[in-house]
Parts: structure tokens; sequence; C-alpha cells
């Protein structure tokens, strides 16, 4: 994945639409915390191609949190993520190859890409209308 290949940020309305629920589920705002609820949410606005969302859902199929563990499609969520510039996403693909977790191969190249695109995205925050 090089920079110059990420594909544009689709602006998505979906955690407005959805009035931020998933994030309401998972920290417990006004009850206790539902992570079951909360991935559901994740689920929802990641279909819509929310990559926040994506890298939420994916922390939570990598640990079980909510939902049945699934490290494969974590991975692939990360992915979608990373190459829509979510940061986060990034540098966890990034130490992923650094480290050889996540499913992946122990790949120190590949995470110096990974961390060269979380600098640059950094110094070139995407754009949401």
């Amino acid at each position: 994945m090089h920079s110059r290949n990420l594909r544009p940020l689709r602006a998505s309305a979906s955690r407005q639409a959805e009035g931020g629920e998933d994030v309401k589920f998972q920290n417990g705002y006004g009850g206790a915390p539902d992570h079951r609820i909360a991935a559901d949410w994740f689920a929802r606005s990641a279909a819509l191609g929310n990559p926040d969302a994506m890298y939420m859902l994916a922390t939570a199929l990598l640990a079980g949190d909510g939902v049945s563990a699934d490290p494969v499609r974590a991975l692939a969520l990360l992915r979608e993520a990373a190459e829509q510039e979510q940061l986060l996403a990034a540098q966890m693909l990034a130490y992923g190859f650094r480290d050889g977790t996540l499913g992946l191969p122990r790949d120190p190249r590949a995470a110096a890409q990974m961390v060269v695109e979380v600098e640059h995205a950094l110094h070139h925050p995407r754009t949401v209308w």
C-alpha cells in the first residue's frame, strides 16, 4: 500500500445519522456499557464506509469484545480503514508488520512504509465535507 494509492475518504454521515450510538453504548453514556450493541452500531457504520467505525469494529473483533473474535475480518477492516487514512488502523498495521502479529508476516519494510503513510497523513489530514 502506497500513499499515492490511498483512496480518498468517502464522507459518511453515518455517525451523525446514528447520533453516535456506537460510542454511547461502548462507553456507557446514559447507562451501563453494552459492547454487543456498540459492535452492532460499529458494523452498521462500517458497512456505510466509515473508516473510524471500521477501526473500532476491528478492535472489537480482535478482542472478541461484544462479538465473536474474528481476526481475519478484523485484519480486512484494518486494511480498508487504513486505505481511507484512518491513522490508528494504519498504526496498528505498522505494529502488526513490525512484530509479526495480527496474522501478518514480520516485515520491517512494510512496517516502515506504514509509518511513512501515517506521518504523511498527519501532515496532510483528510478532509471530510
